[in-house]
């Protein structure tokens, strides 16, 4: 038996040489192949998670765009109904000629939309838009008020030229802020 080892020896140790370098790069292949997989697994989340973040942020820019457009034409329908009413109250004989405007319904429409979109997308905005739809009520309240009493009318002309003002800033914070709060998404 150790003639024929001896004289297949080299036969054997080229056979063990070429199965322990296939075993080599089987095993070396196999890693290769597994760190491949892994940065290429890390390279597509990377990718998805970029291609999410962009229409994440296309999304966040196109609602605030809506939101943008339908304040600008509620704080357009609001002051000019809070501007015609302290023109009809500066009349004598005017009283109540505005107040049954129907572009109350579109207003309180307007609203209503910006509220939803708000509290979805720029919840932390909702508070802000509350203030000026308060200011804007107050305004009204106080409207009403010299439609029943005619002794609160004077008081009414000298304080809604300030609160309009004062609303026309409101609106324009708001905008500021929301342009702040889409700036954030980018």
């Amino acid at each position: 038996m150790g003639d024929w080892f001896y004289e297949n020896a080299s036969a054997i140790i080229s056979a063990a040489s070429a199965l322990s370098g296939a075993i080599i790069a089987a095993v070396s292949s196999f890693i290769v192949t597994l760190l491949n997989h892994k940065a290429n697994k890390s390279q597509r989340n990377d990718s998805f998670s970029h291609e999410r973040w962009k229409l994440n942020r296309d999304l966040y820019l196109s609602k605030a765009e809506e939101i943008l457009m339908l304040f600008n034409k509620w704080s357009f329908f609001v002051l000019k109904m809070h501007n015609a009413q302290l023109d009809d109250c500066s009349l004598e004989q005017g009283m109540g000629k505005f107040y049954d405007s129907t572009e109350d319904t579109d207003i309180e429409n307007l609203k209503l939309k910006i509220y939803l979109l708000l509290a979805i997308y720029y919840s932390e905005l909702v508070p802000d838009f509350e203030l000026i739809v308060d200011a804007s009520k107050r305004l009204s309240k106080n409207y009403i008020k010299t439609l029943t009493n005619t002794d609160t009318r004077d008081s009414f002309k000298e304080l809604a030229p300030e609160n309009i003002k004062s609303l026309s800033g409101l609106c324009g914070d708001f905008i500021i802020s929301l342009a702040r709060s889409s700036k954030t998404q980018m």
